[in-house]
């Protein structure tokens, strides 16, 4: 395994890891009314947009999968959900301008607002609670505020060291 290619996967698990600690720990002390920005999804969709398919479900099989360990009744659960919206969402890779911030911003909304509605039917709905409403105006919407605004500043971050990986590819590539 070459330098560059060690560099890309050591700090995209450098990173992951850290989202994760970070969503965990110090983001739980800035909760407003017990809403959180979900880092995580602003981390996946950032690395499928910005990566590919691949990047992007594999970044959210092991996201999803630390949350199932740490924070999970079944292991697997989000492990899926994050798998497979960093996967769809992975098909925008080559279709916008990366340095744009419209549809990371748009993506983190819906990506937000599709988890906490799947997280909603599998966790409530089943066990007889059908206060949608009370679950929008409480949870979802309060953090999908959030999360919007976290993604605003994140995606930048991740963009720009997703730039400087893929300069060293690229000039890598060239020196061959």
């Amino acid at each position: 395994m070459n330098k560059i290619r060690l560099l890309r996967y050591g700090s995209g698990g450098l990173l992951l890891l850290l989202i994760f600690v970070l969503q965990s720990t110090l983001f739980r002390r800035i909760e407003i009314r017990g809403i959180v920005p979900n880092l995580i999804i602003i981390t996946i969709v950032s690395f499928a947009l910005l990566r590919g398919r691949i990047d992007g479900a594999i970044a959210g099989a092991i996201l999803g999968l630390l949350q199932d360990i740490y924070f999970g009744n079944v292991i697997g659960f989000y492990a899926g959900l994050y798998m497979y919206l960093g996967f769809f969402t992975g098909f925008l890779y080559n279709n916008f301008y990366k340095d744009s911030l419209l549809v990371p911003i748009g993506i983190f909304a819906a990506g937000d607002v599709l988890a906490n509605l799947i997280v909603f039917f599998f966790t409530f709905m089943f066990r007889g609670k059908l206060q949608l409403h009370v679950y929008i105006g409480n949870i979802i919407i309060p953090e999908l505020i959030f999360t919007v605004f976290a993604g605003f500043l994140l995606y930048r971050l991740l963009y720009v060291i997703n730039h400087v990986i893929e300069q060293l590819e690229w000039s890598k590539e060239y020196e061959s």
